[in-house]
C-alpha cells in the first residue's frame, strides 16, 4: 500500500500538507496560502521538527516588511504545501516550488543537518546550472557550543562558518560550500523571543535589523537606508488611513452632540455637550501626539508621522463651531486641544502654523482668565495663567527655533512672569512646576545669546527652586545633571575653570548615580559619557593632560559600546567622535603630533558616519570642518605644508553653511571657517617660501 502524504512528509521532516483547502477556488487559495501562488521571491527550507514555528515568523517578517495596507504581502516566501493538488505527489510539487523561487534561504539548526527533506531540496537546487538566485543560509540553533563544553576542551574554537557548515546543514551543502562562504546570518540570540513572543512589534523590528542583507537581496538596487525610509512612509499611510477612521468619529461626536443641543434647546446642556466633544478630540489629539514622538522616546512604541491634515481638520473644525453656548470648563477643553496641536506641528516643522496655534491658545486663556468659576468642574485663574504661560513658552520656542531670538527672548521672560503670578494665585501650587521650567528656558536663550552671566543666574534659580522640592524622581535628577553641566559650560566661557569643574563633577556625580541605578537606561549611560568629556575639557584647560585623557578614555569606552549597540544612532557616534578629538587634543599638547593624527582620523570618520545618520544637522556639519581644521594644525606641526594646504580646504569646503552658534560641546575655534582662511594662507606662505 503506497504511503500517505502526511506520513510522507514526516519521513521526510517537512510540513505535512492540509488536503481539505483544495475546497476553495485557486484564485482564493493563492491569496490566502502561499504555496498557490504563480512566484516566489525565495524558498524557505526548514526542519519541520525543530523550526516550524521560527520558520512561521520569519516568512511573517518577510511578507509583512513594506507591505502596503491593501496587499496581503508584500514579498511572496514559499514555506510548505498548505494544499496538496489532488493524485501529485511531495517532490514533484516541492520541485515545482524551487523552479519558481529567486532565492534558496536555508534555516540552519542540528535538526537541518540530518533531514532528508532539506537534502532532497538543496539537491534539486543545485541540479540546474543556471539559477540566478542566491543560497542564504539563517543560522536558527546550536551555532554556539554549551559552556561546560568549552571549559571541558579548551581547543573549541570560536564558532563561525566552517562550524555551521559541518554541524548545521545538509550534505549537499556542506559539500557545495566546502571552499566558499555564503551568506550567512545568525538569529539564534532571538529564537526563545521569537517562540515565546511571536507578535511582539520589538521582535519583529530587531529581526528586520538582523535580516537586513536578506532583504537587499530581495529588493536589489536599493539601500537599507532608502528600504527603512519606505517603511516609515508605509507607516505613516497606514496611520493617515487611521487618522480617517479617527476623524468619522469625531464628526459623529460633533453631530450628535449638535442634534442633542438643537433637541435640548438649553444653553447649558449644548455647552456641556460641547465640551464632552472636544474631550474626546482630546484624547485623540494625544495619541497623535504620541505618535509623532521620535524613536526611543517611548519604550516599545515605533516612530510614525500622523497626516498634517488630521490636525488642520481639528483646527478648522473647532473654529466652525458656535463659540456663543461655550463654557469656561469647554473652552480650556479647546485650550488643551490647542496645546496638542501646537506639539505637532513644531515636531513636523510646521512653525508657522505652530506660531499661529500658539496666539490662539493665548488669546482664549485672555478671554477667560478673569471670568470666576461658577461650577466644581470650572477652571480657576491660576489654570488660565498657566494657559497664557504655555503659549509664550511655545511662541518663545517657534521664534528661538526660526532664528528670532529677541522675541524668543521676550516671550520667555512674559512665560516667567506669568509663572510667577501662578505661584502666587489661589490654586497655583498644581502647577508650581512653571516657575523653574520658565527659568530654564529663558536661562537658554540667553545662553543662545551670549549672554552667559545671566544664562547662569537663571539656571541657578532653577536649581535652587527645584532643590526644595524634595522629590527623588529620576527625571528631575537627570535635569539637575543637564543644568550643572550648562552652568558648567557658560562659566567656561567666562575663563572660570574652577567653576565650570566643579559644575561638571557634579554633573558626572549624579549621571553616575542614575547609571548605576537603571543600568539598562542608555540615556543614563549616555550622560555618563558626556560628563566624562566635559571634565577631560576643562581639565585640558587647566593643565592635568593625564586625568583629562582617562576622562576621554572613559567616554570613548561608554560611547563605543553605544555604537555597536545601535550603529543608526548618530547622538553616540557624535559623542564616539568627540571623545577621540579629545584624546586628539591632549596628544597634540604633549606634541605628539603623529598620535594626535591617528585619533582625529577616528574623529574624523566618526563625526562622518554621525553625519550620514544626520545629513541636515548643521552641528555636525560644523564638526565635521573642525575635523579637518584639527588634521590640517597637525600637519603643519608634522611640517606637511602640502597636506596641511589640502586639508584646510576641506575645513572650507565643509564649513560652508555650518552652524555659527554657542556649541559647548565643541567651542574651539568659534569662528571655524576664519581659522581655517588664515591656517590655509599659512601654510601657502610656507609653501611659497620653499
Amino acid at each position: 500500500m503506497a504511503t500517505s502524504a502526511p506520513t510522507r512528509a514526516l519521513e521526510m521532516d517537512i510540513a505535512p500538507p492540509k488536503r481539505w483547502r483544495r475546497a476553495l477556488p485557486s484564485w482564493l487559495r493563492s491569496q490566502i496560502w502561499v504555496d498557490a501562488a504563480a512566484g516566489y521571491d525565495c524558498f524557505l527550507s526548514y526542519s519541520w521538527k525543530s523550526d516550524k514555528e521560527v520558520a512561521a515568523f520569519i516568512q511573517t517578517v518577510v511578507h509583512r516588511f513594506l507591505c502596503p495596507w491593501y496587499k496581503t504581502r508584500a514579498k511572496t516566501v514559499f514555506r510548505d504545501l498548505s494544499c496538496l493538488p489532488a493524485g501529485s505527489s511531495l517532490e514533484g510539487e516541492l520541485f515545482s516550488r524551487l523552479d519558481r523561487s529567486s532565492h534558496f534561504v536555508v534555516l540552519a539548526s542540528p535538526e537541518a543537518a540530518t533531514s532528508r527533506g532539506m537534502e532532497l531540496e538543496a539537491k534539486y537546487w543545485f541540479s540546474l546550472p543556471d539559477r540566478k538566485g542566491e543560497v542564504l543560509i539563517i543560522v536558527t540553533e546550536g551555532l554556539r557550543q554549551p559552556a561546560e563544553a568549552r571549559e571541558q576542551e579548551a581547543k573549541i574554537e570560536e564558532p563561525g562558518w566552517s562550524e555551521i557548515r559541518d554541524h548545521l546543514l545538509p550534505p549537499t551543502l556542506r559539500s557545495r560550500f566546502a571552499a566558499s562562504e555564503p551568506l550567512w546570518i545568525s538569529l539564534e540570540n532571538r529564537r526563545s523571543d521569537m517562540l515565546a513572543n511571536p507578535r511582539s512589534e520589538t521582535v519583529r523590528g530587531q529581526v528586520i535589523e538582523d535580516l537586513k542583507q536578506i532583504f537587499l537581496r530581495l529588493y536589489p538596487g536599493t539601500t537599507w537606508e532608502e528600504l527603512r525610509g519606505e517603511e516609515r512612509s508605509q507607516r505613516r499611510r497606514a496611520l493617515g488611513l487611521v487618522a480617517s477612521v479617527a476623524i468619522l468619529f469625531f464628526f459623529a461626536a460633533v453631530l450628535i452632540f449638535w442634534q442633542a443641543w438643537r433637541v435640548a434647546r438649553t444653553a447649558k446642556e449644548a455647552a456641556f455637550n460641547y465640551s464632552k466633544a472636544v474631550d474626546s478630540a482630546a484624547k485623540t489629539s494625544e495619541i497623535v501626539r504620541r505618535q509623532l514622538l521620535p524613536d526611543g522616546a517611548e519604550r516599545d512604541r515605533p516612530k510614525s508621522i500622523t497626516a498634517r491634515d488630521l490636525m488642520e481638520v481639528y483646527k478648522t473644525t473647532f473654529a466652525s463651531l458656535p463659540a456663543k453656548y461655550e463654557t469656561p470648563a469647554a473652552g480650556y477643553s479647546r485650550a488643551r486641544l490647542f496645546e496638542f496641536l501646537w506639539n505637532g506641528y513644531f515636531i513636523l516643522g510646521d512653525y508657522e502654523r505652530a506660531t499661529e496655534v500658539a496666539r490662539a491658545e493665548s488669546e482664549l486663556a485672555q478671554k477667560y482668565q478673569n471670568v470666576p468659576p461658577r461650577n466644581r468642574d470650572d477652571p480657576s485663574h491660576a489654570d488660565w495663567l498657566r494657559v497664557l504661560c504655555r503659549a509664550k513658552e511655545n511662541s518663545g520656542d517657534d521664534a528661538r527655533v526660526t532664528k528670532r531670538p529677541e522675541e524668543a527672548e521676550a516671550d520667555f521672560r512674559e512665560a516667567l512672569r506669568l509663572a510667577k503670578l501662578i505661584s502666587g494665585a489661589p490654586g497655583g501650587s498644581s502647577w508650581k512646576d512653571e516657575l523653574p521650567h520658565a527659568h530654564e528656558r529663558l536661562g537658554d536663550i540667553l545662553r543662545d545669546e551670549g549672554k552667559f552671566g545671566e544664562a547662569v543666574r537663571e539656571f541657578k534659580i532653577f536649581l535652587a527652586i527645584e532643590a526644595t522640592s524634595g522629590s527623588d524622581d529620576p527625571r528631575l535628577e537627570r535635569n539637575f545633571a543637564v543644568l550643572h553641566g550648562k552652568i558648567g559650560d557658560m562659566l567656561l566661557e567666562q575663563r572660570d575653570l574652577a567653576g565650570a569643574l566643579k559644575e561638571f563633577e557634579e554633573n558626572l556625580s549624579i549621571s553616575e548615580r542614575l547609571g548605576h541605578s537603571f543600568p539598562d537606561n542608555l540615556d543614563a549611560q549616555r550622560g555618563i559619557a558626556v560628563a566624562h568629556e566635559r571634565l577631560g575639557f576643562v581639565r585640558l584647560k587647566q593643565g592635568n593632560a593625564s586625568q583629562a585623557a582617562r576622562d576621554y578614555e572613559q567616554e570613548l569606552t561608554i560611547a563605543s559600546g553605544l555604537t555597536r549597540k545601535d550603529n543608526e544612532n548618530f547622538s553616540w557616534a557624535r559623542d564616539e567622535a568627540l571623545a577621540n578629538e579629545g584624546l586628539g587634543d591632549v596628544s597634540s599638547q604633549a606634541r605628539q603630533f603623529t598620535k594626535a593624527y591617528e585619533y582625529y582620523g577616528q574623529y574624523l570618520k566618526a563625526i562622518e558616519h554621525a553625519l550620514g545618520k544626520a545629513k541636515s544637522n548643521v552641528r555636525i556639519q560644523r564638526e565635521v570642518a573642525i575635523a579637518y581644521q584639527r588634521l590640517g594644525d597637525t600637519s603643519l606641526s608634522l611640517g606637511r605644508l602640502g597636506d596641511a594646504q589640502h586639508e584646510f580646504q576641506l575645513c572650507l569646503a565643509t564649513s560652508n553653511g555650518a552652524s555659527t552658534a554657542f556649541e559647548p560641546r565643541n567651542p574651539e575655534p568659534h569662528d571655524v571657517r576664519g581659522y581655517c582662511q588664515a591656517k590655509m594662507s599659512e601654510a601657502l606662505g610656507k609653501l611659497n617660501g620653499e
